[in-house]
């Protein structure tokens, strides 16, 4: 402290450098607060990895064991085939949407 303020030659107060010292406190404070959550998240995934690493495998015929085969919600399962000996009359078929189709017409005048 000494030597700042020799080097300015007393142009700047003492009182002032007590103001500077709460200013650069304060952001380094405000850095902090930026910091400290980035590396609270990587601890975070460290934890998680470890614990992950060392919890114990599920069976292989256990319901939760693949999640990865699990169908959508909106799969519909295809009608089993009947037996190629009985005979059926029922013919699925599609039905049509309802709604009709509307195109733009434009008028053309003569002038």
């Amino acid at each position: 402290m000494e030597n700042i303020t020799s080097w300015l030659g007393g142009a700047i107060p003492s009182g002032l450098w007590t103001v500077v010292r709460w200013v650069t406190f304060f952001f380094k404070l405000v850095s902090l607060a930026f910091a400290v959550p980035i590396l609270g998240l990587i601890v975070f995934d460290f934890c998680v990895w470890v614990w992950r690493l060392f919890r114990p495998s599920l069976p292989t015929d256990s319901p939760r064991a693949s999640r990865s085969n699990r169908r959508p919600k909106d799969y519909v399962q295809p009608p089993t085939p009947s037996p190629t000996k009985a005979s059926s009359t029922v013919v699925e078929l599609r039905t049509e949407s309802q709604t009709t189709e509307r195109r733009a017409t434009y008028e053309t005048t003569n002038r």
